[in-house]
């Protein structure tokens, strides 16, 4: 199964010249960054300056970062999974060879294999990599939830994922908080003071 991919979505980009650096916001991605196990949630509306925060940060950070910006029509399962091991190829050329493998196969891919495939992958990097989905509120797909729910649930020590959306996903995001996994940036966070 093939799909049509804009590779311009997993290009970071470019940070304006007028941008208002957020020095703490920073220092708070940067500090989830380097704890293994860790899932950043930054949750505000729009507006709030996600997009340049993560932009911010792809350009601190001294680690590969693979960027996805989801649009509405990412919630096909297959493209979804499509983009993510381009952009993490984008950062390592001999990534996805199994998840590249399944998607060409002549059968229908079955949605739950994904993550399972992409998690063996993701396991034998040999360098930490920050992955990061920007407007995940426009992911609508429940098989698309529940797979990235499992990913997170077995996350590579290596892997750093950074989700931007307006609204939380539907994953536990309580478990996430009792194993001390979860990193939030949420509006008040975000709102600029004096």
């Amino acid at each position: 199964m093939s799909v049509s991919l804009l590779y311009s979505k997993t290009h970071i980009p470019q940070l304006r010249p007028s941008f208002v650096s957020r020095s703490s916001l920073l220092n708070r991605l940067l500090a989830a960054v380097r704890q293994p196990n860790q899932v950043v949630l930054l949750s505000g509306s729009a507006g709030f300056g996600k997009t340049t925060l993560l932009t911010e940060i792809s350009n601190q950070v001294k680690i590969p970062v693979a960027w996805v910006s989801l649009d509405e029509g990412d919630n096909d399962s297959v493209q979804f999974w499509s983009y993510v091991v381009t952009a993490i190829e984008r950062t390592n050329a001999h990534f996805g060879q199994s998840v590249r493998a399944l998607f060409q196969t002549p059968q229908i891919v079955p949605e739950e294999n994904i993550p399972t495939f992409l998690i063996n992958d993701l396991d034998q990097l040999q360098e930490d990599l920050v992955l990061i989905l920007d407007d995940y509120h426009l992911i609508q797909n429940p098989a698309i939830h529940k797979a990235v729910s499992f990913l997170l649930d077995h996350l590579p020590a290596r892997l750093h994922p950074i989700i931007s959306t307006r609204i939380d996903p539907p994953w536990p995001l309580a478990r996430l908080r009792a194993r001390n996994q979860l990193v939030e940036i949420r509006a008040a966070d975000l709102r600029f003071n004096l």
